[in-house]
């Protein structure tokens, strides 16, 4: 069984930049880099939460994704086709084997700040 075969979902990943305003300053907006990005999304067990709290990291889920998705970064946000948000927390190749892509995160209430 593949790792695509798995992956029952879709989410769309958006990234911070900096856009000038009317005033001559900066301003943060998110804009999308993937869209319609295919993926599997679990939520963590509480022996995993507690494992990550641990080392001070609040986590609540984790995403998988094709190996074409390894430049998702801690500072992206992501949305379900639910319509969820999620913060990025940190992106590795679990296996690095270059198989798939693991994003643990946190769900967000509201906007993301």
């Amino acid at each position: 069984m593949s790792i695509n075969s798995l992956m029952n979902m879709t989410a769309v990943v958006y990234s911070w930049t900096k856009t000038s305003d009317s005033y001559g300053g900066w301003v943060r907006t998110s804009d999308a880099r993937y869209s319609g990005m295919p993926c599997r999304i679990q939520a963590l067990s509480g022996e995993e939460r507690m494992t990550y709290a641990s080392q001070r990291v609040t986590v609540t889920h984790k995403l998988y994704c094709a190996p074409d998705y390894s430049t998702v970064n801690p500072e992206d946000h992501i949305m379900d086709a639910a319509g969820t948000r999620y913060r990025v927390q940190f992106v590795r190749d679990p296996d690095q084997m270059g198989h798939h892509t693991e994003v643990v995160m946190e769900q967000t209430q509201g906007g993301i700040h």
